[in-house]
């Protein structure tokens, strides 16, 4: 069968939202089916799962990078298409189109979907998916805007989330349900057997924030001013930010500024996830928005309680007082809160470890891309 995967992703070559469609072109392309995906075209920049994919057999088809043209230059371009001088070029999706794949999915690393992507195959009737890899609530659509993604989802074969929090608001702001929607799962970076022990050393209790240093997405402003306060300048407590970001350099100045240099470090991208976790107690992530963090998932995994925000699909699994701690919304207050509930509970955290980790397995499938994958042959195959 033949298999398209188009990802929207446009702020840098990789995230965790690619590693879905990633892991499940390669199994398809294992099982010896046609696949096809269409990418921003980052040049030397293009990321290394991408190029492995290639080599694999994944045919590419890359998009120019968008960006807004001034007036008189578009005026320009469209006179030299008119006078015959220059032609546009084809868009990639409508290249995808004319090949007529059995399903195209759509990867959604956020927002909603685009009409300049999905529209090609809409129009003639092509069958598509679309997976919504995260949802935010300041993310509402203009009417024309609302009109149109709304109509996209509806005519899509079938709709994905990766968290049902995720569903319910994407619902609300397209004021649209889809009678075929599924929650599923990104790849984790961890062995599903994963049990490194418990860390040697009670003190200093080591907190870790898995993730990329995004304040706006993941809250890393939230953590510093929380830990910043005078309670928690008297105990035995660090927190490490594993991950590297747009904003690496003002979350670096914050803390200076709130005086935690000694309490505070900065790892940067650190690939080896389980080493992370033996040498540390919990998870600390006060996102103000999210899809379902591969962190808290991986933190699971390891036998880890977490405190995060209940934004998203964190609440789905994440229970308070029995595998975390739960912030009830991204403020300093609601997670100094969670912080203080926690620090109470610090001697049972093993207990919500081990709980973490039996609730996610019961959650989670040990391969999720291969589930997917799955999906993709059923939905393709009932046309």
């Amino acid at each position: 069968m033949k298999f398209a995967f188009v990802s929207n992703m446009d702020g840098s070559p990789w995230g965790g939202s690619e590693d879905l469609w990633a892991g499940t072109a390669e199994r398809l392309l294992r099982q010896g089916h046609e696949v096809h995906a269409s990418t921003i075209d980052w040049g030397d920049a293009e990321a290394e799962p991408l190029r492995r994919l290639v080599a694999q057999g994944l045919q590419l088809h890359r998009r120019p990078i968008p960006r807004a043209l001034t007036v008189p230059a578009l005026v320009r371009q469209r006179l030299s298409w008119r006078l015959g001088l220059s032609r546009p070029a084809p868009h990639a999706c409508d290249v995808i189109a004319e090949l007529r794949p059995d399903l195209t999915v759509f990867s959604l690393a956020g927002g909603f979907p685009n009409a300049d992507l999905c529209e090609p195959l809409a129009r003639r009737g092509l069958p598509y998916a679309l997976a919504y890899n995260c949802a935010a609530e300041h993310w509402w659509p203009a009417d024309e805007h609302r009109r149109r993604a709304a109509a996209l989802t509806e005519a899509a074969r079938a709709v994905y989330f990766v968290s049902d929090g995720n569903r319910r608001l994407v619902e609300r702001q397209l004021v649209c349900a889809h009678s075929h929607t599924e929650i599923v799962w990104n790849p984790f970076r961890v062995p599903y057997d994963a049990a490194p022990p418990w860390p040697a050393t009670a003190e200093p209790l080591r907190l870790a924030c898995v993730g990329r240093l995004d304040p706006e997405a993941k809250g890393c402003d939230l953590a510093l001013e929380a830990l910043a306060r005078p309670e928690w300048r008297e105990r035995d407590v660090t927190l490490t930010f594993f991950g590297t970001g747009r904003a690496t350099e003002g979350t670096q100045l914050l803390a200076r500024r709130l005086g935690l240099e000694g309490r505070v470090r900065f790892a940067g991208h650190v690939p080896d996830v389980v080493g992370i976790w033996r040498d540390h107690h919990a998870l600390l992530l006060p996102s103000r928005y999210e899809g379902m963090p591969l962190a808290i998932v991986e933190a699971m995994l390891c036998g880890r309680p977490c405190i995060v925000t209940a934004v998203a699909g964190h609440a789905e699994f994440v229970t308070e007082g029995e595998t975390g701690f739960l912030a009830a919304a991204p403020t300093i207050d609601a997670v100094a809160d969670a912080l203080e509930r926690a620090y109470a509970a610090r001697t049972r955290w093993p207990e919500l470890g081990a709980a973490a980790a039996r609730a996610v397995r019961a959650r989670v499938p040990a391969d999720p891309a291969a589930v997917f994958a799955e999906r993709m042959l059923a939905l393709a195959q009932s046309r």
